[in-house]
């Protein structure tokens, strides 16, 4: 889910570094500017659906081709109160926030996985492992994201050893940085 911050910073990077660069996010109006700025594509995409994951998907495979790397930085924010917080926002919330996460993941496995290489980056936030007033729905949906870092574990089950990780959390990105792949999703 791309928007103004750290998502905007991450691609203002790789395409200095020379990559090319496809943006998602519900509302891609949004993102104009920043596409203009850096030349990256906007996909629409609501990642909690898995009809419009595997859209996205097969548009970016058009625009780019399989992606190398894959940075899933989605949440839909619902703020307030615990006690009053609306069932139906905190459903979405962790449903945009961490099983999105697993479909996009489950997208993008296939082609790395036949490829090679890939990585697929989930990015945290402290509020994974630290409360912070009227954000309980985002603290959820980040700390179901680290445990997304496990999935790491699963894949090499499922592919039996067969190379390094794929799945990388937010602190573990930081060492991948410079060598990042051409194409970027």
């Amino acid at each position: 889910g791309a928007g103004m911050g750290l998502s905007a910073a991450l691609a203002r990077r790789l395409v200095h570094s020379g990559c090319s660069v496809a943006l998602a996010a519900r509302d891609i109006g949004k993102l104009e500017s920043l596409c203009a700025e850096t030349g990256a594509a906007a996909f629409p995409c609501d990642a909690q659906d898995p009809a419009e994951v595997t859209k996205l998907f097969d548009a970016v495979g058009r625009f780019a081709g399989p992606p190398d790397v894959v940075i899933y930085n989605a949440s839909a924010r619902v703020r307030g109160p615990f006690t009053t917080l609306a069932p139906d926002d905190v459903r979405r919330a962790l449903m945009v926030g961490a099983f999105g996460a697993f479909l996009v993941a489950q997208r993008a496995v296939p082609a790395m996985l036949e490829k090679g290489r890939g990585a697929i980056l989930f990015t945290g936030a402290s509020a994974s492992v630290k409360g912070y007033a009227e954000s309980a729905p985002f603290a959820m949906a980040k700390f179901a994201l680290r445990g997304a870092d496990n999935l790491t574990g699963v894949i090499e089950d499922d592919r039996a050893g067969a190379g390094g990780p794929l799945i990388h959390r937010q602190d573990r990105a930081c060492r991948h940085s410079r060598r990042l792949p051409r194409r970027v999703q």
